[in-house]
């Protein structure tokens, strides 16, 4: 808790987060998808689906969803090796079109795979139609997430 309050600097305007959630409660869809490399994948845990990206997915299911959960749709596009230069490319495939639409959240996760190439990842902010990013960056050995409302 002490390193999370010393590196938040900001917590910016959160209205667009707000609206995801407020969709979620009402229960209408909410499309999210994680896509980044081997710690999205779940590398590290004691088995793929423990990693950080399912984690998220079923506490947010759990927290935020009407019906169970029915109306909350999912995509692990986590794969090892992948960096943001070639994470951008297979963003169509692996998040859009597994997930049927535009996510509402997207996680975007190449700490290790960028490391030292941080201009990178801010290839996916482009104009897309999505609520709101989560971004793991890393510059040599730190570590930076930031967070975007888009739509």
């Amino acid at each position: 808790d002490e390193v999370v309050g010393l590196s938040l600097l900001s917590t910016g305007n959160n209205y667009r987060l707000k609206r995801v959630l407020e969709k979620a409660r009402n229960g209408e869809d909410i499309y999210a998808a994680a896509l980044g490399g081997s710690v999205t994948e779940g590398a590290g845990a004691s088995s793929n689906d423990k990693g950080y990206a399912y984690l998220f997915a079923e506490e947010f299911k759990a927290e935020y969803c009407a019906d169970d959960g029915a109306n909350w749709h999912f995509v692990n596009a986590g794969l090892s090796g992948t960096p943001s230069t070639l994470g951008i490319i297979r963003y169509q495939k692996d998040v859009v079109e597994l997930l049927g639409a535009d996510p509402d959240i997207l996680i975007i996760e190449f700490a290790i795979n960028d490391v030292g190439c941080f201009f990178t990842s801010r290839i996916f902010l482009s104009d897309r139609n999505i609520y709101f990013i989560i971004i793991f960056i890393t510059c040599d050995i730190a570590y930076a997430i930031l967070i975007f409302g888009i739509k």
